[in-house]
């Protein structure tokens, strides 16, 4: 798979958490939104990401 598709994919699976995962309301009813940890997206690959790479190969 292409690394700028992955990146696509990545950003539009986060904007789609964004959008559907509400955030929290603090103590002043003000919205506080819920993030993802951007750093396990920096984690390296597993397994199943080297099966795809040679299932597509």
């Amino acid at each position: 798979m292409d690394i700028l598709l992955m990146d696509t994919i990545q950003q539009e699976v986060l904007a789609l958490f964004r959008e559907e995962i509400p955030g929290y309301l603090d103590s002043n009813w003000k919205e506080i939104p819920l993030e993802l940890d951007s750093d396990l997206f920096e984690a390296p690959g597993d397994d199943l990401h080297e099966a795809l790479d040679k299932f597509e190969k």
